[in-house]
């Protein structure tokens, strides 16, 4: 850790939520430590993405980051924080026809051309076989994530 130059965290909102801050914050402020960890312009690169913004994410951001911090937001000015063109869906169906209920899920509502929706399950697992599934005819990505 010591020749790091840059730290990318992303869904650092999840990481504090399954109890990683304090691995978060100490790496943060070792980044801070020595001068070998600077670049260019002295300072050290921290990037953090987050979906939510809970207190204690702009907290860390402000403790440890320049006043120079961007913070994006597709709908800040939006009182419904969801995007506007969202459904979400949560259609109840027993285990074994999981795969076909989520196929007629697709097909009703990804009518239009270049239509996409995304599927999220809590294991890879799962959502390998569900690709793979005869009824699936879409092309699918599985992406294994943070808490796989």
């Amino acid at each position: 850790m010591d020749s790091m130059k840059r730290v990318v965290l992303d869904e650092v909102d999840r990481m504090f939520n399954m109890g990683f801050h304090k691995d978060v914050e100490s790496t943060i402020a070792h980044m801070y430590e020595g001068e070998s960890r600077r670049t260019s312009d002295g300072k050290p690169q921290i990037l953090l993405f987050s979906s939510t913004m809970p207190p204690w994410v702009t907290s860390v951001a402000r403790r440890y980051l320049s006043d120079e911090t961007h913070h994006i937001s597709f709908i800040e000015e939006q009182q419904n924080k969801t995007a506007l063109d969202m459904t979400h869906l949560a259609p109840p169906c027993p285990f074994q026809e999981r795969a076909a209920t989520l196929a007629d899920v697709i097909r009703t509502y990804c009518t239009r051309e270049r239509s996409r929706c995304i599927v999220l399950y809590e294991r890879k697992k799962v959502a390998d076989e569900l690709a793979a599934h005869s009824a699936m005819s879409a092309e699918c990505h599985v992406f294994r994530t943070l808490w796989t």
